[in-house]
């Protein structure tokens, strides 16, 4: 089967546009994740405050997630809980 290039050129153009309307959703649903994320290490920094198994398993989110962010991210994104 023989495509022409005006044919070729407008096979890109749809899948492009496919591929960017599918961004928005994808952003959409990283933002929700990371909320829900937060939301659960916010708090369980609040319980941390007055139960020590708390602040252990706060303790044990940052230590897993701090070097692995920041390797993955070749050191441009830290993850740090400050407190």
């Amino acid at each position: 089967m023989k495509i022409t290039k005006s044919q070729l050129k407008q096979l890109i153009k749809e899948e492009l546009g496919n591929v960017m309307a599918e961004q928005p959703n994808d952003v959409e649903q990283l933002i929700e994740q990371g909320r829900a994320f937060f939301d659960q290490v916010i708090q369980l920094s609040v319980a941390s405050e007055d139960d020590p198994d708390a602040q252990e398993r706060l303790n044990q989110v940052e230590e897993a997630l701090s070097r692995e962010v920041h390797e993955k991210s070749y050191g441009w994104v830290k993850f740090t809980i400050v407190g």
